[in-house]
């Protein structure tokens, strides 16, 4: 089974929602593949740890310059770090940094470019044009010289429908600020019985094993035995091989058919115990022992 299926919860929902469903076993292979990384991941996972170095200095630099106590021109040393820097967010930082430096019109320039600077498009576009909805929001406040507190009922709606990020966030703020919202930052807590959840669920599912392909009744027998069997294949070209349990070759049965009953008369055999093997494409594919009584 493809290892990602097992990460798609959507996938198997989708499993469990067949009209035939899958047997247990079928559905353990595939739960197996959670603890599989593929190379692809493994990248992706390296990818996000060197973003989150590069996010971290970044952001400890921002901090730095922020800090008029550190160095003169910290305000201009963001400026050039911000245009230098390629990432999307960056260039939304600039534009807000340029409305609070009162540079409207080049913040309002650099929102304009930005779709086809990055090919926005479906759920960045969306938040894109929140962004550019702030950015105007946020311009007629400011050029008022009243500041947000001055901000009328409209205005302030306008905020609250502010849905998409980074709008959001620079709307939440503003709602924060002039006392319109009290916000509590979410504290995400991990779900320490995930992985215990799918493991035992795994174990129940492979502790069923594979159903039989071959199946002997009676059993226990004695004038003769039925030997059926299944194989999920359309062209088969094998035996059924019975031996004794000293290894001795009883009889040999050629199959040729995917799924048959097989017929076996037994009134001249010893009493005991046989093994029944099945060899397909030189494969072994079931064994099941049997008994003859007298």
């Amino acid at each position: 089974a493809n290892p990602q299926t097992a990460k798609s919860d959507i996938l198997m929902d989708r499993l469990d929602e067949r009209y035939d469903p899958l047997p247990g076993y079928m559905k353990a292979q595939i739960l197996a593949g959670r603890s599989l990384v593929s190379l692809k991941e493994e990248l992706e996972s390296k990818l996000a740890k060197y973003r989150l170095k590069k996010a971290r200095a970044f952001n400890g630099l921002v901090h730095y310059y922020n800090n008029q106590n550190n160095i003169q021109g910290g305000t201009d040393s963001i400026f050039l770090l911000l245009q230098q820097d390629g990432d999307l967010q960056s260039k939304y930082r600039l534009a807000m940094l340029h409305l609070e430096t009162g540079n409207y019109q080049q913040g309002e320039n650099i929102l304009n470019n930005l779709p086809a600077q990055y090919n926005l498009q479906g759920a960045q576009l969306t938040a894109h044009q929140d962004m550019e909805g702030f950015y105007n929001l946020a311009t007629e406040v400011l050029a008022s010289d009243n500041g947000w507190r001055a901000a009328t009922p409209t205005q302030i709606q306008q905020l609250f429908a502010l849905e998409s990020a980074p709008a959001s966030a620079y709307a939440r703020n503003v709602l924060i600020s002039i006392g319109e919202i009290i916000y509590e930052e979410p504290i995400l807590m991990p779900d320490l019985l995930k992985s215990s959840e799918i493991l035992e669920e795994y174990n129940k599912l492979l502790a069923h094993g594979p159903p039989s392909i071959l199946e002997v009744y009676p059993n226990p027998a004695k004038d003769y035995l039925i030997i059926g069997y299944i194989l999920d294949m359309t062209e088969v070209s094998g035996i059924v091989e019975i031996m004794n349990l000293k290894g001795d070759i009883v009889k040999t049965i050629p199959i040729t058919e995917p799924v048959d009953k097989l017929t076996v008369l037994t009134q001249n055999w010893k009493s005991g115990t046989y093994i029944a093997t099945m060899v397909v494409n030189g494969k072994i594919m079931d064994s099941i022992k049997f008994t003859l009584i007298d």
